[in-house]
């Protein structure tokens, strides 16, 4: 009744909640990617008002690029390798018992459908359901871009190859299996190795907790590409060319484990409507997603070591390194950015400890003034007359609000990151008149592989 009333009122102009449900995310920059901690600063802005936690993972003595936050956990490593498996089952691992279902989800996405985690949720609990893609087509944004500049509606039915080759849509696995499934052509989808044919395999799952508390997810592929063995193996596509190709190097750990995450799926998969975006943080070409795994899979069979977060430990990865210099965006991009915003805003998106590096290094010489209620250097801005809002008043702070109006789930202002505030209650939201409460206007927000990771 509790999540009816806040999804009705506080939560009806952004993702609705459900207290059983948490989102899971994992953070990873090391090549120091500006757009990396823009695409995130969007995504954290949507998610924040629901159960979550997120994982932070620095390199060597990197510095933290996320803000201060109960939620967001930082683990350290030394090895630059495809942690994300790795670190989404450590949070399982330590999730409060009152959490049913889990959504894995890519730091960089948005979805169209407010109700996502609902919907998904209720798939889950109530249909014969064990794992899911939470959206039905997904969209590769181009630079700069909050939405796709053409109409969705008006290209969805083109041929798969066509609508990837020009629009950079794909559906997503789990909606195609679906689709297969009910026209009783699983055979066909089965051996379907066209990737645009068969559907986008990343950016967002959900699953019931038992699955992942019993089978794990694979944290092997320390180069990337878990999300497709995670596919077909819920499906039962055991052994599926697309895997065998990739991963022929290791393919007997692989399809061992996939057998394992079949047993508890049981192709028992669903997804919910609305569509995904991906938010520009590099370009496609530059992934090379089936080289990159073909070339460092052997590498990767012989690196057994891990560490005490769970991570695995390699003495020797040039490889990825280079993988990562080649197709990350650098910092010296950031003069780019800059004119993207205006000051206030860019330095608010950039991150709260980063920003100052990147003003320093990039930007111009500022006087560092420690000042905890903005970030540093920085004059806040001037205060806004109120806005009455549901008998709310918008725009005017006390000691325990601090409230901002719904401008495509970003806050106009810098928020100090100490009014983020945690407890075991995880769906308990902060922000507007007291420790549990945050509004927005009712005005439309944007909606805007694997971005934190892919």
């Amino acid at each position: 009744m509790f999540d009816f009333l806040k999804n009705k009122t506080i939560n009806r102009s952004r993702y609705r909640t459900d207290s059983e449900s948490v989102i899971l995310s994992c953070f990873f920059n090391p090549q120091n990617s500006p757009y990396r901690i823009v695409a995130f600063q969007k995504f954290y802005n949507s998610i924040k008002h629901l159960n979550y936690r997120i994982v932070e993972c620095i390199i060597g003595n990197g510095i933290s690029q996320l803000p201060d936050d109960p939620n967001i956990i930082k683990i350290y490593s030394d090895s630059v390798l495809w942690h994300k498996e790795a670190l989404l089952n450590k949070l399982v691992r330590e999730l409060p018992e009152k959490f049913k279902y889990v959504f894995w989800l890519d730091a960089d996405v948005k979805f169209t459908n407010l109700n996502w985690m609902v919907d998904s949720a209720n798939v889950l609990r109530n249909q014969d359901c064990n794992i899911l893609q939470p959206f039905e087509y997904c969209v590769h944004l181009e630079k700069d871009k909050k939405e796709p500049d053409f109409d969705l509606e008006k290209v969805r039915n083109k041929n798969p190859s066509l609508l990837a080759k020009e629009n950079k849509v794909w559906k997503s696995f789990c909606s195609n299996a679906k689709r297969f499934s009910l026209t009783k052509k699983e055979n066909e989808f089965y051996h379907n190795t066209n990737y645009d044919n068969h559907g986008h395999v990343g950016f967002a799952w959900g699953a019931k907790r038992e699955i992942l508390e019993t089978v794990p997810l694979y944290d092997k592929a320390l180069i990337g590409g878990a999300d497709h063995i995670i596919a077909h193996a819920a499906a039962g596509h055991i052994p599926h060319e697309c895997i065998t190709k990739s991963f022929k190097d290791d393919i007997q750990e692989v399809e061992k484990w996939m057998r394992e995450f079949f047993s508890v799926c049981q192709a028992k998969i669903g997804y919910v409507k609305g569509d995904l975006y991906h938010t520009w943080h590099g370009d496609i070409s530059k992934r090379e997603y089936l080289k990159r795994i073909q070339d460092f899979t052997k590498d990767s069979k012989s690196i057994e070591e891990k560490d005490s977060n769970g991570l695995y430990v390699a003495k020797d990865v040039e490889y990825i390194k280079k993988y990562f210099e080649n197709r990350e965006t650098s910092v010296e991009d950031i003069e780019d950015m800059f004119f993207m915003y205006d000051t206030l805003d860019f330095f608010h998106d950039m991150g709260y400890y980063f920003s100052d590096y990147l003003r320093e290094e990039f930007i111009y010489d500022t006087p560092q003034v420690e000042n905890e209620d903005h970030i540093i250097g920085v004059e806040p801005p001037a205060a806004e007359s109120p806005v009455e809002y549901d008998n709310h008043i918008i725009g005017v702070g006390s000691s325990e609000s601090d409230s901002y109006p719904d401008n495509e789930f970003e806050p106009n202002s810098i928020r100090d990151s100490s009014t983020f505030e945690s407890n075991d209650n995880l769906d308990h939201i902060t922000g507007v008149g007291s420790s549990e409460s945050e509004l927005y206007p009712d005005n439309e927000p944007d909606y805007t592989d694997n971005g934190n990771f892919s």
